[in-house]
């Protein structure tokens, strides 16, 4: 494995509990990778293991893990999931590629306002509880609501990732793992419940995958970490202003 470049920062917060999550929805602006540096890791070029073949049940179980995150991913069953998923798509196609990921972003949920989406920004706000190797790491995505509801539950409102895939990539993985994460959309449009089997077969996996190497989990690759990225999404949710 070949690591270019790579930097940890952390910072203690006050007497932060594990459970401590703070939630911000910012409809103007986004935050910017400095505004809460208290955890941020870097890495560049990371070569893979070289190609080798999967054993028998190897291939059982990655087909029955692929079939798992496929099904979750898709999971796509109302007109207006479908309208939702495909304006999406087209305006990603349309983005540059040198826009940062903040900027992106902003620009997905200006459009989809446009289209008459009920579009949230929000950010979840890096932590760290002191005398423990619990993170909570630091995310943005977007919200939408359905159109015709007035008090928003958690499990009415649509998460729209536009960075899904790039927050499961880790250094060395196995074989196994990296072709389960070929399943993974670089895009992800769909539910909280949508979302939760996908994330509990992708950290069971990234555990395994350092288990092979003979090497811990790391505290930002745990699944407590990697779900703080985007739960709790928060009881209710305000839809944004236009």
């Amino acid at each position: 494995m070949t690591l270019q470049r790579s930097h940890i920062v952390t910072t203690k917060v006050g007497n932060a509990s594990p459970a401590m999550f703070s939630w911000q929805s910012r409809d103007e602006s986004l935050p910017r990778s400095s505004d809460n540096g208290i955890f941020e890791l870097e890495m560049e070029d990371m070569s893979v293991p070289a190609e080798v073949n999967l054993g028998h049940s190897e291939v059982h179980t990655l087909k029955l893990l692929q079939s798992t995150v496929a099904s979750a991913v898709a999971r796509i069953s109302t007109p207006f999931d479908c309208k939702l998923k495909s304006d999406v798509d087209t305006v990603m196609a349309q983005l540059g590629p040198d826009e940062t990921h903040e900027q992106k972003l902003q620009h997905l949920a200006d459009r989809l306002r446009c289209f008459g989406y009920r579009i949230t920004v929000h950010a979840s706000s890096a932590s760290y509880c002191p005398g423990t190797l619990q993170f909570n790491l630091r995310h943005s995505f977007l919200c939408c609501a359905p159109p015709t509801l007035d008090c928003i539950l958690d499990r009415d409102v649509r998460v729209i990732d536009i960075a899904f895939k790039d927050q499961f990539w880790i250094a060395s993985p196995s074989l196994l793992y990296r072709r389960l994460l070929d399943t993974v959309p670089e895009v992800f449009v769909g539910t909280a419940e949508s979302l939760r089997p996908v994330l509990e077969t992708l950290t069971l996996q990234i555990s395994e995958s350092f288990k092979q190497q003979a090497m811990p989990t790391p505290p930002w690759r745990c699944a407590q970490a990697l779900y703080s990225k985007w739960f709790p999404l928060g009881r209710r949710h305000q839809p944004a202003s236009s």
